[in-house]
């Protein structure tokens, strides 16, 4: 059966992904198509949002950026619904910090919640005196930075 052949190229990397096609080759009868279990639906879902964070992250970030996990007091957190507002004013406080040094706020967020205290995850470009600035916007807990990894292994 015949595959086509993806390929990615990043700054760092490239990336080449082989999957095969159901549109070309043998036309013979086949079994009736059957739908996917949602198991299977959730596993193939999960693999593709993985695989699309990756390359997003490959694109735009280099090992000098930030990866943050911003966390809350533990008297203090709040709902899921207020944790969006809190993290969305954070946000445009921190792309304002940015604007006025004279840069350009690039970043990708994620909150966990589930089975887990409420926290953030954002990925942010590097400026000078980042951490000083994250540092004095938020204010309801602590902000965690670790530098993004050089070997781009992102999937994990």
């Amino acid at each position: 059966m015949p595959y086509l052949k993806n390929t990615w190229v990043f700054p760092n990397s490239i990336e080449i992904e082989k999957v095969f096609s159901g549109r070309y080759g043998h036309h013979g009868s086949h079994s009736e198509r059957t739908k996917p279990t949602p198991e299977e639906v959730k596993k193939i879902n999960e693999r593709n949002a993985v695989n699309n964070l990756r390359r997003l992250l490959k694109e735009n970030y280099k090992e000098d950026d930030w990866h943050l996990v911003l966390t809350y007091k533990k008297d203090e957190r709040p709902t899921p619904e207020e944790a969006k507002g809190i993290l969305n004013r954070f946000i445009r406080k921190l792309r304002n910090a940015y604007r006025k040094n004279g840069y350009e706020l690039k970043y990708i967020h994620v909150t966990e919640y589930h089975h887990k205290a409420i926290h953030h995850h954002l990925v942010i470009n590097d400026i000078p005196d980042v951490t000083k600035i994250v540092r004095a916007l938020w204010t309801y807990g602590r902000p965690n930075f670790s530098p993004l990894l050089s070997e781009h292994t992102y999937g994990e």
